[in-house]
């Protein structure tokens, strides 16, 4: 129906408007979530008019299989619910439709970490959790609802729980280096060696490990291991024969792949193998080398 300013389209019903929180909170198998939105004090921030929003809504089921007083420790422990809490959320409309263009890539939270979406026998999984209900439509976003609660854990994070990689980690606290490779920082692709890597690299150089950690390199050896942005193994194999962009040191590492092994820096004394690739954290990816990398100037 043409208006002087506009047009018209008659409707048999009153539009009544529920946005997210709203939704989840009348669904009834959110309580848990809604409760725990609540008390972050994050209600009002994913209420409308703020959004549009996509979030990935883990159910009641999903939070009771957290392991016994996971959820009570963060109910008690604000900033750690919140920053669980925003790794479920990603600013703007991200239909189904264009979550599964995103099969192994990233996507960015609003609390500045990332989720990695990935489609394994015509499933979508947001980490290691499954989308199992796509496309809730709210007044101010779209919900896809998750079985399992996502949590977040970052590159030093992923490394200490790991536990096959304390000399690096001491390493990158001793030279001050693990707030800057922590979330919300990044994203980083990390080489990481490991506790045997670099065992033989203090027996190679008749070093202590105290020695390692006092060197005034040990800085520059460890930034030599980090390039500035998230690469894929498909990416790390698309260097063959050349190098790396520039890493933190500002130096490259050399990549030549002998399927199904790919070497690093093959040419040098020190070469690496990357014995585990693709280890997604939530502001980057790390590889798994068995040797630790000596940049040139070292």
């Amino acid at each position: 129906v043409k208006a002087s300013n506009g047009i018209i389209h008659v409707i048999d019903a009153v539009l009544v408007p529920q946005d997210i929180v709203e939704t989840a909170s009348a669904n009834g198998n959110f309580d848990t979530l809604v409760t725990a939105v609540t008390a972050a004090g994050l209600a009002d921030a994913l209420s409308a008019p703020n959004g549009p929003y996509t979030v990935f809504a883990p159910t009641d089921d999903a939070f009771a299989a957290l392991p016994d007083g996971v959820l009570d420790g963060l109910l008690a422990d604000i900033p750690a619910l919140q920053r669980v809490l925003k790794y479920h959320v990603a600013s703007g409309l991200v239909p189904a439709s264009e979550v599964v263009k995103l099969d192994g890539k990233s996507a960015e939270t609003i609390g500045g970490e990332l989720v990695w979406i990935e489609l394994k026998d015509g499933k979508v999984y947001v980490n290691d959790a499954e989308v199992v209900i796509t496309d809730i439509k709210t007044s101010n976003g779209i919900i896809h609802v998750i079985d399992a609660v996502l949590v977040p854990q970052d590159i030093v994070e992923t490394a200490v729980a790991n536990g096959s990689f304390t000399v690096l980690v001491e390493a990158l606290q001793t030279a001050g280096l693990d707030d800057a490779l922590s979330a919300p920082n990044g994203p980083y692709t990390v080489f990481a060696p490991t506790d045997d890597a670099f065992t033989a690299l203090l027996g190679d150089l008749g070093i202590t490990k105290a020695e390692l950690l006092a060197n005034p390199d040990l800085g520059s050896i460890l930034t030599y291991h980090v390039l500035g942005d998230a690469y894929d193994s498909t990416a790390v194999v698309s260097w063959n024969g050349g190098t790396t962009p520039a890493t933190l040191n500002g130096a490259t590492i050399e990549v030549d792949v002998h399927d199904p092994t790919v070497v690093l820096n093959e040419s040098t004394a020190n070469s690496a193998d990357i014995v585990t690739v693709d280890v997604k954290t939530s502001n980057g990816i790390i590889h798994v080398i068995d040797a630790v990398l000596l940049p040139p100037a070292s």
